[in-house]
């Protein structure tokens, strides 16, 4: 029992610091392409779908639809996302992103992926490997608490 409370213990505070370090690598990818996080975070959304709606994201990122009502009208101002009126449900909007976005969502994904490749190439394959593996438990074991609470 006392080894499961340590084990516990020092997962919550490693699981903590990793959420402190992602913030900060978040954080600093965003202010490189000119926006907030939370910004590139429904951009990358759109790679999945050429379309959403505002419900949709709130579902898919869990923000208000207050906050990302803020949020799209930022990126509008910036010319990067379009809002149209749902002609099946006119209290709904449709969102897509411009023209002149695509090109930047494709630069985001890459730019990302290309971050995470800087900051793995400190580790050999192996340790790569479990790191994955390890994540991948971690975020199963969460989902499955989750379903349940």
């Amino acid at each position: 029992m006392i080894t499961e409370v340590k084990h516990a213990s020092e997962i919550a505070e490693l699981v903590c610091e990793l959420t402190k370090k992602c913030t900060i690598k978040e954080e600093y990818f965003a202010a490189s392409f000119g926006l907030s996080p939370t910004e590139v975070k429904v951009l990358k959304s759109f790679s999945e779908s050429n379309s959403l709606t505002i419900k949709d994201l709130c579902g898919k990122l869990k923000i208000t639809p207050g906050r990302i009502t803020h949020i799209i009208s930022s990126l509008e101002q910036k010319k990067l996302i379009v809002r149209n009126v749902d002609p099946n449900d006119k209290r709904n909007a449709v969102l897509s992103v411009s023209q002149r976005c695509t090109p930047l969502i494709e630069n985001l994904n890459e730019s990302y992926i290309q971050l995470h490749q800087n900051i793995l190439e400190r580790l050999g394959e192996d340790e790569q490997e479990k790191i994955a593996s390890s994540l991948k438990i971690l975020i199963e074991v969460f989902n499955e608490w989750n379903s349940q609470k």
